[in-house]
């Protein structure tokens, strides 16, 4: 029975020859069922090598032909006309192209990149997003003390802090941009900016010589204890204002090259390399009048002097560096998930400003004074700048959806953190000797020597915005 299979085996595969070297003769013709009729097969063994007897092979012979009978009965029409088959005819013209898991009707042309920030066909992109960010409080000694009628504005002895301790932080708005081109299939350049607007938080205050005390306060290391410049205190003992602004600005720009690492359907993975700026601008500025009142002298002022009083503490970081990152995209359907990673490493150059005046008119008739002395920016004054090295790490995480072929609306989180930066804040020096004279005059007032303090700063918050690849 072995010896029968192969027979039959053997028989089909001849019978697939000559219906390829012989289609024009019928398979069911008399005298056509022999392999010998096919050329080059006219000395064919009665048996194969091995078999027993030659009378196994006669009846597998007769067997295919029975078989060959009812083939030939099948065969109803021929499967092709011999014309050649193309991969069209397979593929059909309609057939929908998808592309991060939507369709599209355009498939991507032979040679034509598939890049963007959307994994599409299209060679650059461009996004935009509205950044609702949050930044770091900063820390400021107190700058501004109130206290009930009549009682003295002093820290401890019934005034309260009414501007300083942690400032700012509140819902800043700014905007980002970013966009770019692919040069190659798997490589592009593209560049970002982004910027917020002000984060300001201020106090103001005046008085009449009634109503709530006001004062700016200081620590008098001649008499140790907390101490104030008064600005208002009930009786008609003295009247006048004071503002005070703490401002924090914020703004990048980015250029980097972007590198496909892996891409499928769904999945996108890009390196991302460049340079990078920052600049970090920090800003406190205090300004008071005082008039002492008919009753100064109570207090061993003097009726009419008038006195004036302006500082400002000017902070300003510039970053320039590198960066190194990997961009990550997951899409499903029309939602996509995006990822992005980067650390940015440079030089910070730092400075700080300080500056402070002050005026001082006796009876308010004979003309002021002016000194260059404020009423905490005194012998510290002057620019200060040095070099630091630093580091800022960052996340942007977004999640996408595709409303057009190539639109994408987005909602995102971004985390941005510098790890050495200037404060205004922390270089206000509180503490002074009135041994020397008590602002406004020319001291000295034996402040202690400038010293750089570090600080950090991070930023936070949500993007709204749109993705347009083309």
């Amino acid at each position: 029975m072995k010896m029968k299979f192969r027979g039959v085996s053997l028989a089909a595969a001849l019978l697939s020859a000559r219906m390829i070297f012989a289609p024009g003769a019928a398979i069911g013709d008399e005298g056509s069922g022999s392999v010998g009729d096919l050329p080059g097969y006219r000395h064919l063994p009665a048996t194969f090598v091995g078999d027993d007897e030659g009378a196994e092979w006669e009846g597998a012979e007769a067997e295919w032909e029975g078989a060959e009978v009812e083939w030939d009965g099948a065969e109803a029409e021929p499967m092709s006309d011999g014309s050649p088959i193309s991969f069209s005819d397979l593929h059909p013209s309609t057939a929908e192209h998808v592309v991060s898991g939507y369709p599209s009707r355009s498939v991507p042309r032979r040679g034509q990149r598939r890049g963007g920030l959307m994994n599409r066909a299209e060679d650059a992109w461009l996004s935009a997003e509205l950044l609702l960010w949050f930044p770091q409080q900063r820390r400021t000694p107190p700058l501004a003390v109130t206290a009930p009628a009549g009682v003295d504005p002093v820290i401890g002895d019934g005034g309260h802090t009414a501007f300083g301790g942690d400032v700012g932080g509140g819902l800043t708005p700014g905007f980002r941009i970013d966009a770019g081109r692919y040069l190659t299939k798997n490589f592009g350049i593209g560049g970002r900016f982004w910027f917020l607007g002000e984060d300001s938080e201020g106090f103001a205050a005046s008085g009449d010589g009634t109503g709530t005390s006001i004062g700016r306060p200081f620590y008098d290391v001649d008499v140790p204890g907390n101490r104030s410049i008064r600005v208002n205190l009930a009786d008609d003992v003295f009247f006048g204002d004071v503002s005070i602004e703490s401002e924090l600005d914020l703004i990048a720009a980015e250029a980097y090259g972007r590198l496909n690492f892996h891409r499928d359907s769904n999945y996108q993975v890009d390196l991302l390399g460049g340079y990078t700026f920052f600049g970090i601008d920090d800003r406190l500025s205090a300004q008071s009048t005082t008039v002492s009142g008919a009753n100064a002298g109570s207090v061993g002022g003097t009726p009419g002097q008038v006195r004036t009083f302006h500082d400002e503490f000017d902070a300003e970081n510039r970053f320039h560096g590198g960066q190194l990152g990997m961009e990550m995209s997951l899409t499903q359907g029309r939602w996509m998930l995006t990822s992005l990673t980067k650390v940015h490493l440079g030089n910070m150059n730092q400075s700080i400003g300080i500056r402070g005046t002050g005026t001082d008119d006796p009876d308010g008739v004979s003309g002021a004074t002016s000194y260059d002395a404020g009423a905490l920016a005194l012998d510290t004054q002057g620019e200060f700048e040095r070099d630091r090295f630093a580091f800022a790490p960052e996340v942007n995480l977004k999640l996408a959806y595709r409303f057009r072929p190539n639109v994408l609306l987005s909602v995102g989180y971004s985390f941005l953190y510098f790890d050495n930066v200037l404060l205004a804040g922390e270089h206000v020096d509180p503490l002074f000797d009135t041994g020397g004279g008590a602002p406004p005059s020319g001291g000295p007032f034996n402040q202690r020597p400038f010293e750089f303090r570090d600080s950090s700063l991070w930023v936070q918050g949500i993007d709204l915005g749109f993705v347009l690849d083309f």
